[in-house]
């Protein structure tokens, strides 16, 4: 999992993307964990009920107060509140409303 935060490296984004296409090491899990919730001793990802909105028109997801969209291969596609989300079927169409591709999706 690419720590955001720290990640100088971007080609790592790449790297992750392939092995969850090819669910490998903890993309091998239907619901993997994030390390940042397993250090705190949580084990279980919340249900997908719970994990975010779901995506109903499209595959690419912005942000309406910071104007960022993500693809759903980016971190951060199903960390937005369900408020915020603003759902769009390509990217074209998400860049032609003024949003811009979140820093840390793969290239």
């Amino acid at each position: 999992w690419v720590y955001d935060s720290y990640a100088k490296d971007k080609s790592l984004y790449g790297v992750q993307s392939q092995a969850k296409k090819a669910r490998k090491g903890l993309w091998a899990d239907a619901s993997p964990v994030p390390p940042w919730l397993w250090r705190k001793g949580q084990t279980t990802v919340r249900a997908a009920s719970q994990a975010g909105p779901k995506v109903v028109n499209g595959d690419v997801r912005g942000n309406k107060n910071s104007k960022v969209y993500h693809l759903s291969n980016c971190p951060g596609y199903t960390a937005m509140s369900a408020k915020n989300v603003q759902s769009f079927k390509t990217e074209k169409e998400a860049r032609a409303a003024g949003f811009r591709k979140a820093g840390n999706c793969p290239k």
